[in-house]
This record gives C-alpha cells, sequence and structure tokens, in this order.
C-alpha cells in the first residue's frame, strides 16, 4: 500500500504507477495528483527524463560491451 503524503491517497501499486500518479500521466490506472503545482511538475519531468537517459545509456554500454565480446570470441574461434 502507498500513501503520498502530499495528497493523503493511498493506493495499491508499482512504480510506473506512482510515476503516473506524481506526473499526472493518464492511462495507468491512477489518478493524477491534484496538489503537484506546476513548478513542482516540470522539476518532477526533468528528474524523470534524466533517469530514463541513464537507463537508456547503460543498457546500450552493455550491448557495446556484448559486441566486442562476441567479436573476441570469433576471432578466438578462427584462430583454432
Amino acid at each position: 500500500m502507498i500513501k503520498f503524503n502530499l495528497c493523503e491517497i493511498s493506493f495499491i501499486g508499482s512504480y510506473t504507477r506512482v510515476r503516473a500518479h506524481l506526473l499526472k500521466i493518464s492511462g495507468e490506472g491512477v489518478r493524477p495528483c491534484s496538489k503537484v503545482s506546476h513548478p513542482k511538475l516540470t522539476e518532477l519531468k526533468k528528474l524523470d527524463n534524466e533517469a530514463t537517459l541513464k537507463i537508456q545509456n547503460s543498457k546500450k554500454k552493455v550491448s557495446i560491451c556484448q559486441v566486442k565480446a562476441n567479436r573476441h570470441k570469433m576471432v578466438l574461434l578462427q584462430k583454432s
């Protein structure tokens, strides 16, 4: 159970529903938070975008490492 101190709303949910509530995203099964002001919403969206970019960039690094590892394996296989 999640209870928001800001708006006193409680619901059962996950990160996705919390994010939707605070960022006022519709279609996630939870109503938008009426207590989040426009300046705070702008700040929260900026933080959310930064976190999303970090996740995307970390996934790219992993895939680049995998490609290099696969190339190394191919080179080893060709030498035998």
